[in-house]
């Protein structure tokens, strides 16, 4: 998983950026548009007065539904894919995100694409990852605070103040790993 590129916001170079889910949403839309058409042509045809022109009609019928489907289709087509890309790339954003949290790196915040879905989300997101940050920050602070505490303290000798302030100054490092960026 990549770093962001400067701005923090990925530029998507593909058209499917979850093609099975973009595939199943735009085939969704579709399947209701040729029904839509279907039962269009259906009304139209059976709604026709029976008479010597009746064939003609449902020939020119069908030529025109068939063009409507076309034309349908294609925009379908289209338009799919871009609401899709607002969906499947937050999706992936998100579960990029997570890998870098589940690898210790707690300094990526999640930023989505201005029109992209799952706005509130995200900030959710980038709230929790804070508040997260931020107690592991408090974490830091407090260790700092007992190391000065064990250095001022004058009852035990320097082979244990050195060994307690080792611990502690080893914890902290475990900690800052997470929130501090790496290069």
């Amino acid at each position: 998983m990549g770093q962001l590129p400067p701005g923090g916001v990925e530029r998507r170079k593909k058209l499917f950026v979850n093609k099975r889910m973009q595939s199943r949403l735009i085939g969704l839309i579709a399947a209701f548009v040729i029904i839509a058409a279907m039962l269009f042509f259906l009304f139209e045809y059976f709604g026709v007065e029976r008479g010597a022109e009746t064939q003609k009609t449902a020939l020119g019928l069908l030529i025109r539904l068939l063009l409507v489907l076309i034309l349908a289709l294609i925009a379908v087509v289209y338009f799919g894919i871009q609401f899709s890309q607002r969906i499947a790339g937050p999706i992936y954003a998100f579960g990029r995100n997570l890998g870098y949290i589940y690898q210790g790196n707690y300094t990526q915040e999640l930023k989505l694409r201005k029109n992209d879905e799952f706005q509130n989300l995200a900030g959710i997101f980038n709230q929790t990852l804070g508040s997260l940050k931020n107690r592991i920050q408090e974490d830091i602070v407090f260790s700092d605070k007992l190391i000065n505490e064990i250095q001022s303290l004058e009852e035990i000798n320097s082979q244990t103040k050195e060994y307690l302030i080792n611990l502690i100054k080893e914890y902290r490092d475990s900690k800052e790993q997470f929130v501090v960026k790496r290069s």
